[in-house]
């Protein structure tokens, strides 16, 4: 990732993502953010009105046709970064599209030292004793915090 250079966090981090016109909502401080594809919804509810920036990142920040998840949001003032997976997919596949973007940019964002989050809300959950083995992957890369990786059948809502 090249290019834009985004100034937020009252002037102590540069986020490059400019470069990618209609990919990028914000900084702003909505009390709702929410992102939807194909009937599948995450919700942010942001009560403390902190800055965050909404990403288009399938078919948009990564335009290739590698695994990827849909969508992120960045919550400047936490230094968080949630990766969204929406589509209609399986566990197994939104787990796989969630690794594949988290191990992408946790490597080239490496100096921004944000925290990851990955988020997918699927057609349908299985129950926890079937999870797939790119759940426990994703799990594993997340350092087994449960609360880093949340899975629900068509909608998730959570404050952030």
């Amino acid at each position: 990732m090249t290019g834009w250079w985004l100034l937020m966090n009252n002037n102590e981090q540069l986020h490059p993502f400019t470069d990618y016109p209609g990919c990028v909502t914000g900084p702003d401080k909505r009390k709702i953010i929410v992102l939807e594809e194909k009937g599948k919804e995450y919700r942010a509810l942001n009560n403390n009105e902190k800055n965050c920036v909404a990403l288009q990142i399938d078919k948009g920040i990564i335009k290739n046709d590698s695994s990827k998840c849909d969508k992120g949001l960045i919550v400047i003032d936490d230094k968080k970064f949630y990766l969204v997976e929406l589509k209609g997919v399986d566990v197994s596949t939104a787990c796989k599209q969630l690794f594949s973007t988290y191990d992408k940019f946790s490597k080239e964002l490496k100096s921004w030292n944000y925290e990851y989050f990955c988020r997918a809300v699927v057609a349908n959950m299985p129950s926890p004793n079937n999870y797939p083995t790119s759940y426990r992957i994703l799990m594993k890369a997340l350092k087994n915090n449960k609360n880093k990786l949340v899975c629900k059948s068509k909608k998730l809502e959570e404050h952030i």
